[in-house]
């Protein structure tokens, strides 16, 4: 079923590349620059509701986890056909192309893939490992254990400065895949108990917190030309957000599989009551 999700998944937002089009001809690194912006973001969550149901069926034939990943790798389809950080730094004074601009929208992938999770979550059930929360103000979905796993998610930045080394789709899209990654296992690893379902949106409220802080230290209204020309690009800005929110989406679901050669995946069986 994965697989048939996967493809599912992928021709699915192949759809969306064409309302990203912007007037260079070619698909825009972000939605803020495609040629009809308000048209490009109807188009993209329209794609994402259709997502979010097959990775809700994925989710109830195998787990929530797996459902997440297909969406991950579909929205990848996309992050691979849209435009790169070079592609921006040439865009002219196009809106999106500061900090700024990119922070904002990747804060907006961000609050999208939460939304997303959440829902798949809500279909699927709880994962095969889930345990018995007895405090879900502590232990649940929401809890305040699940917040603390979203710290995990700093560590992408680390990650995508030291590998996003070009501006190749490729290697940006990867670095964020690595670093979403080692912060899925992270999560898990600081709220074992928890349902990781906020956990998935962590990559891009880290990228989305670390390109408004960069805004603060260059000039907010600097454009990315301008640094990129200069070669002094934060390798943070070099993935775009659709690559943080793809990347992100499938490197978290690989972070928790592999958690699971940390963690007890049993879950725990209470006596009964006499």
């Amino acid at each position: 079923m994965l697989p048939v999700g996967i493809v599912a998944s992928a021709l699915l937002f192949a759809l969306a590349v064409a309302p990203w089009i912007s007037l260079r001809g070619v698909a825009g690194p972000v939605i803020a620059m495609s040629e009809r912006p308000a048209f490009a973001a109807l188009a993209t969550l329209g794609c994402l509701a259709v997502g979010i149901a097959i990775a809700a069926g994925v989710g109830r034939l195998i787990n929530a986890v797996v459902g997440m990943f297909a969406l991950g790798c579909g929205l990848g389809i996309l992050a691979m056909r849209a435009g790169t950080v070079e592609d921006l730094a040439f865009s002219g004074a196009a809106a999106g192309a500061t900090l700024r601009g990119m922070a904002i929208e990747t804060l907006l992938w961000a609050v999208a893939i939460g939304a997303a999770s959440v829902v798949t979550f809500r279909i699927s059930g709880p994962l095969p490992d889930a345990v018995e929360v007895d405090d879900p103000r502590l232990d649940g979905p929401f809890g305040r254990n699940a917040f603390l796993a979203l710290a995990a998610g700093l560590v992408v930045l680390p990650a995508a400065w030291l590998l996003a080394l070009s501006p190749m789709k490729g290697q940006a899209l990867g670095a964020v895949v690595v670093g979403s990654m080692l912060a899925g296992l992270g999560g898990r690893l600081l709220a074992p108990r928890v349902a990781p379902v906020l956990l998935f949106a962590a990559p891009c409220l880290a990228a989305a917190l670390g390109q408004a802080v960069l805004s603060t230290i260059v000039p907010a209204a600097a454009p990315i030309g301008d640094l990129y020309v200069a070669q002094q690009i934060p390798r943070i800005a070099v993935p775009m957000p659709i690559d943080w929110a793809a990347g992100g989406t499938a490197g978290i679901a690989l972070g928790i599989g592999w958690s699971r050669s940390f963690l007890k995946t049993e879950p725990e069986r209470r006596p009964r009551r006499r």
